[in-house]
């Protein structure tokens, strides 16, 4: 769904392409030319006029993040996806993945998994899945402090 700046809606075509309508918990990414990426287990790719460009079942259910060179990236229980711009896959890290995927400005991909690790990937656009290095993150059950972070007492 589209709303206008009056409020009003633009257009409403994903609940028009499946029954039931798709729920979607996580916010849209918008690309430069104006297409949305929303994923609810299905990944969508919908035109600035509201129709459905393509859609990747399978990549996940958070919020998408667009990449270099136009990657599309979402994780979710199935793993994490990099889907190239015309709704192709281009490699999956299969773990499953709790939060939506961060982009930095040199193109690396972060993303955490329920296994207590942030892991990232140095080379997300590219048409391999690198993980470059993993870190270790304190569970639900510890308090992260920032004097664990700088080693501090």
């Amino acid at each position: 769904m589209a709303i206008n700046p009056n409020g009003s809606i633009k257009w409403e075509s994903l609940y028009a392409v499946s029954a039931p309508a798709p729920l979607f918990f996580a916010s849209p990414a918008i690309a430069a030319d104006g297409t949305v990426f929303i994923a609810d287990e299905t990944l969508y790719a919908v035109n600035p006029d509201g129709s459905v460009k393509w859609n990747f079942t399978g990549a996940g259910d958070n919020s998408p993040s667009i990449g270099q060179y136009g990657v599309i990236y979402d994780g979710g229980q199935n793993g994490l996806y990099a889907i190239r711009p015309d709704g192709t896959l281009l490699w999956i890290f299969p773990k499953f993945i709790l939060s939506s995927p961060t982009i930095d400005a040199d193109g690396s991909v972060y993303a955490t998994s329920p296994d207590g690790n942030l892991y990232a990937n140095q080379r997300g656009w590219n048409s391999q899945m690198d993980i470059s290095w993993n870190f270790r993150l304190f569970l639900s059950r510890h308090r992260f402090r920032r004097n664990d972070i700088r080693g501090e007492q």
